[in-house]
């Protein structure tokens, strides 16, 4: 029952938070300069762990479905693997904090703030920007200019994201 617990809650927060992202996203509607939904799905997945990359996954793909969307695999597979650069994100960013900072961090010691606001921020959000844009880059046949734009502009996102939840 917790586990479902978990999952629920992280499908609702993933769903709203990405809904509101989703308002500032640029053209081809896969990035966004502003996406809290980074930062409250890391939180969630720090606090309760896998249950909660379920949820992030459901709620993600439930935000991008508009009406008129085929339930096909030509359709659907690219949110699937730009959510799944999503999860990777999530888990890469544990497995660092968990490798390279003492937790609960010292809010009182500025260098341990710092190192960890370093890596849960610009270090952490270059994961699903990267892969992400890179397969945009690939599937969508967007030029150079595109991708580097569209990767700067989700990183921003994920960055702004994850800094303003997590302080």
């Amino acid at each position: 029952m917790k586990n479902i617990s978990i999952v629920l809650f992280a499908f609702i927060a993933e769903f709203i938070f990405s809904k509101i992202g989703l308002m500032f996203a640029i053209p081809f509607g896969f990035a966004s300069s502003i996406w809290p939904a980074a930062g409250i799905s890391l939180g969630i997945y720090l606090l309760f762990g896998r249950p909660a990359l379920i949820g992030v996954f459901f709620g993600y793909l439930l935000a991008v479905y508009h009406s008129g969307m085929a339930f096909d695999l030509e359709t659907w597979a690219l949110p699937v693997a730009l959510c799944v650069c999503s999860l990777l994100q999530l888990i890469i960013t544990k497995r660092i904090i968990f490798k390279y900072i003492k937790l609960p961090v010292e809010t009182s010691k500025l260098s341990k703030l710092v190192k960890f606001l370093l890596i849960i921020g610009p270090l952490s959000c270059l994961v699903a920007s990267a892969l992400g844009a890179s397969i945009l880059y690939v599937v969508n046949d967007l030029n150079y200019q595109e991708a580097i734009f569209t990767w700067a502009i989700w990183w921003v996102g994920d960055f702004t994201g994850v800094l303003f939840s997590h302080l």
